[in-house]
This record gives structure tokens, C-alpha cells and sequence, in this order.
């Protein structure tokens, strides 16, 4: 099995965003607007985050393909949809989370997003960029890319 500091970029990232997802799903176990949710983990996946399309856009092959045969979790439409929330999945000793997400009205045009993944000795970053404009919306399909945490001190004046 490959270890986190052994995996790609895309494949990090892949992981940590579907932990996310999963635990997206587990918090509601089950359940949508207090009605029961049926199907796999999988069908949850197309419905919540593909708004029933039938192909999406596949880094690890480069190509469309049907949501079936997703490899990769890394889609311009899953980081969309987890921008601005707290998102946090554990399983199997691995965990995904936002770690930060900034952008949207009255903001301006920076629009980006930070998720995390752990195996409880090593945690990666991983920062998405995208733009917001106030007629049509926030987007997050810029590169996707390593950082790392820093602290900075910032003087104000009030």
C-alpha cells in the first residue's frame, strides 16, 4: 500500500477528497432533510455533487468519462462544492478536511480553497485557486498544488 508521503499530488488529494465526501455522508448518516437516503455511498456521490450529470472530467485519465468509472476525486465540481464549508472525514485511519476556503461576495475576486489529509504521521496540503465575480459566481478551477502552513504577524491599525 502506498503511504501518504509517497503519493502524488493527484492521488493525495483524490484521497482527501473523498474522505471529505464520506464524511459529508456519514455526518447525515443516511439521512437528507429528515427524509432517509437510499443507495451506495457511490449513488450519494453522483446525486449531491455531479447534479445528475452522467460524465465528468477525470484528472487521472485525462479525459470524460461516465461517474461510474471515476479514478480520481480531484473535479473542479467536488471542490466547488465543499468551498466554504467545515468538511472533515475519518476512515480506515486516514483524515480529510477543509482547512480553509476564502472568496465569495464582497470579497473581491480571490476565490481559493485549503484541504488537508493525514494518516496520523504525515499531513500534506493542498491548495485549489479559482476567481469569484459578483455577476456569475465563484469558481474554483485553477491549478491544484502543495503548500504549507505558515504563521505570519500582521499589524493593524484602528
Amino acid at each position: 500500500m502506498t503511504t501518504l508521503a509517497e503519493m502524488t499530488v493527484t492521488e493525495a488529494v483524490s484521497k482527501a477528497l473523498e474522505l471529505i465526501a464520506y464524511g459529508d455522508w456519514d455526518n447525515q448518516k443516511g439521512y437528507s432533510w429528515c427524509t432517509a437516503r437510499e443507495g451506495t455511498f457511490e449513488n450519494y456521490v453522483i446525486s449531491e455533487y455531479f447534479d445528475g450529470e452522467t460524465e465528468v472530467y477525470d484528472s487521472v485519465k485525462e479525459d470524460y468519462v461516465p461517474i461510474t468509472e471515476l479514478q480520481s476525486f480531484d473535479t473542479d465540481s467536488i471542490w466547488q462544492h465543499f468551498h466554504g464549508e467545515g468538511g472533515k472525514g475519518v476512515r480506515d485511519g486516514w483524515t480529510g478536511e477543509i482547512v480553509s476556503s476564502y472568496g465569495g461576495e464582497g470579497e473581491g475576486d480571490q476565490y481559493w480553497m485549503v484541504i488537508s489529509i493525514s494518516d496520523g504521521e504525515t499531513t500534506r496540503y493542498f491548495r485549489k485557486d479559482g476567481w469569484y465575480a459578483s455577476y456569475d459566481g465563484g469558481y474554483l478551477d485553477g491549478e491544484t498544488y502543495e503548500v504549507a502552513p505558515k504563521e505570519k504577524l500582521v499589524t493593524y491599525y484602528e
